[in-house]
């Protein structure tokens, strides 16, 4: 379609932006190739949802001719090779074109030597966001980092670090790596090279990293203890905990910790292990979350064993406004997370809990939460809908999808001011139940999951005059095609309007 020929070529730029926005992803990608015009305000304005795949081996056949001109600013690249020189010498010209917009950069390499490492990066000087996987790093020249204590290849920005806008650093791998190696790219990545950095994750301590073993990283994240506003941490092993609990974390606002194994049947490629938190760990733990006074979400995974005895000191966070709680148990045992004096976060507005079991409080002890407006529940075998809405009074938002059984009769019941939900499909007789979720009469946002859903059993809901968003997760069979009872309901499919 050539724009001239289709009558759009004279639109004002606002209005073709909102007919791009109502098009398919990959319909609008399209139209940035019909001329430079439209292919400025595609990029312009949705960039940040458009990411360049650039693959060693496979660059030159699968990158289109123009992809990587000057009229198009990629702001997210994802590089994939086997080893950092094939990124580095084959794609010269490549980085050259993307180095002044990427903003976000995945990196995947198998093979990577520290030197080359800050070589690669120094060529993306405005990165904001940079995520890490590398399977092993070699180190030919890291001893002589270590040695010398500077770094070879890397040319400082104005004296202003190796990357002086990133914000967001990912560790998602830091493979095989010997102390050396470790300690060279520690030093690569340490604050003064990234002044900016105030967001760091860490989900890098696979099973045959050295990092993970390593307390190397826990001074190189010291460095960045005073200025962090997030940190999430996915594995500890035990022996680290108390060291950890150690740092001072004046400025974080949001935390993800995880302490406990991971399953060997779901990840077979992690080391299992069930670390059992010494008295010493729990007390250390206890009074990191007392000097946690700026946070204001906190995501918690540990074993159930340990949750009773540190549910204290997580429920006495009273300037919490988010908490999700996940509790993971050894096979044939099983402990239930306990509600009791939760109602003591008294500034909480969304709440998450993934368990097995729930023990409620009783009616008479029971101090409702008006505040909260956000409730999710995951895993929940028995879910008790009136002692839930004693409790959470006010809840606008509620997410039940990973609960293998949910009463919708009861849930109808409980909230009739819902106005988001979000529900499993799969169970035989939820389609047939739909119809109390007619007794919500403020539901605007519906969200439904199936493996193998069939649109027919859900065309009805459309009649819900209050519905404005239906979204259709999973694989689905049959249509939605219009005319609908409820014409300003948009439908989506795995989050693509229909």
């Amino acid at each position: 379609m050539e724009a001239k020929e289709s009558g759009l070529a004279d639109l004002p730029p606002k209005v073709l932006v909102m007919i791009f926005r109502r098009m398919p992803f990959a319909e609008r990608l399209r139209m940035s190739a019909v001329c430079r015009h439209w292919n400025r305000l595609i990029f312009e304005h949705f960039r940040d949802r458009i990411l360049l795949h650039l693959e060693d081996g496979k660059l030159v056949l699968d990158v289109p001719r123009g992809a990587l001109c000057g009229d198009r600013k990629y702001a997210n690249v994802r590089l994939i090779g086997a080893f950092a020189e094939t990124l580095l010498y084959t794609n010269e010209l490549r980085f050259g074109a993307l180095r002044d917009h990427v903003r976000h950069l995945h990196l995947v390499v198998i093979c990577l030597d520290v030197d080359l490492l800050a070589e690669l990066l120094r060529k993306f000087a405005n990165l904001q966001t940079l995520i890490l996987f590398v399977e092993n790093f070699q180190t030919n020249g890291s001893v002589r980092i270590v040695r010398e204590g500077t770094l070879p290849n890397i040319r400082i920005f104005e004296g202003k670090g190796l990357l002086p806008s990133l914000q967001s650093l990912s560790l998602d791998q830091v493979g095989s790596t010997s102390k050396t190696g470790l300690t060279a790219f520690l030093k690569i990545m340490r604050q003064r090279n990234l002044p900016s950095v105030r967001h760091i994750t860490m989900t890098c301590m696979g099973k045959n990293s050295n990092f993970r073993r390593n307390p190397t990283w826990l001074a190189w994240l010291n460095e960045f203890a005073p200025v962090l506003h997030s940190l999430n941490i996915d594995f500890m092993h035990s022996f680290m905990m108390a060291r950890f609990f150690a740092l001072n974390f004046p400025n974080l606002k949001a935390l993800t910790l995880r302490m406990f194994a991971l399953s060997p049947i779901l990840f077979p490629s992690m080391d299992p292990f069930w670390p059992e938190l010494s008295v010493l760990e729990l007390e250390r733990f206890e009074q990191f979350l007392s000097r946690l006074v700026s946070l204001n979400s906190l995501r918690i995974a540990l074993r159930d064993v340990h949750f009773g005895e540190v549910a204290d000191a997580i429920y006495s966070m009273d300037h919490l406004q988010e908490l999700t709680v996940e509790l993971v148990c050894e096979p044939n045992c099983a402990n239930p997370l306990q509600l009791e004096d939760i109602w003591y976060m008294k500034n909480l507005r969304k709440l998450a809990i993934f368990c097995d079991h729930i023990e409620y409080p009783s009616v008479d002890r029971i101090k409702p939460m008006p505040l909260v407006k956000d409730l999710t529940l995951g895993k929940v075998k028995q879910i008790d809908f009136d002692t839930l809405k004693a409790v959470f009074p006010c809840v606008k938002i509620l997410d039940v999808r990973q609960c293998p059984t949910v009463p919708l009769p009861d849930l109808a019941k409980s909230w009739r001011s819902l106005e988001n939900l979000s529900l499993n499909l799969d169970q035989p007789s939820y389609a047939e139940d739909l119809i109390y979720l007619f007794g919500l009469r403020k539901l605007r946002v519906l969200r439904v999951f199936s493996k193998k859903g069939f649109v027919d059993r859900v065309k009805f809901v459309l009649g819900f005059a209050s519905l404005e968003q239906l979204y259709l997760d999973g694989v689905w069979e049959g249509s939605l095609e219009p005319p609908h009872l409820n014409l300003s309901c948009r439908l989506f499919l795995n989050d693509i309007r229909f």
